[in-house]
C-alpha cells in the first residue's frame, strides 16, 4: 500500500517538474509584474520609462522571455511603487513547495 502511494505521489511530482519547462520561474515573475502593472493603470511604456529599459525589454520580461538582473527587479519595483519582495514571493514560495517536496520523497524513499 505505502510503495503505490509513494509511486503515485512520484508520478504526480515528476509530471509537475516536466510540466514546468522552459522559463517558468521567469513566466511567473512576468505574470505577477503584469498584474501589478494593469493594476496600477501603466502602460509598458511609462514603466519602462521609469525604469529606464526599453518598452521591448519591459514586454519580454512580461512573457518570461528575458532574464533580469536584480538591479533591474530593484528599478521595477520601483517604477510599480512595490517592494521588491512583492515580485519575488510567489517565487520563493515555489522554491519552497519543491524543497518541501524533495524532502517527502526522500523520506518515502526511506521508508520503502
Amino acid at each position: 500500500m505505502l510503495v503505490l502511494i509513494y509511486r503515485q505521489f512520484f508520478t504526480f511530482y515528476l509530471q509537475f517538474i516536466f510540466s514546468m519547462r522552459g522559463n517558468f520561474f521567469y513566466n511567473r515573475l512576468g505574470q505577477c509584474i503584469v498584474k501589478i502593472r494593469e493594476r496600477k493603470q501603466l502602460s509598458q511604456e511609462q514603466v519602462a520609462f521609469r525604469c529606464d529599459v526599453d518598452r521591448t525589454y519591459i514586454s519580454r520580461i512580461e512573457k518570461g522571455h528575458a532574464n533580469p538582473t536584480i538591479k533591474i527587479l530593484q528599478k521595477l519595483a520601483s517604477a510599480l511603487q512595490v517592494k521588491l519582495h512583492t515580485l519575488l514571493k510567489n517565487l520563493c514560495l515555489l522554491l519552497v513547495t519543491f524543497s518541501i517536496w524533495g524532502q517527502l520523497i526522500e523520506i518515502l524513499e526511506q521508508m520503502t
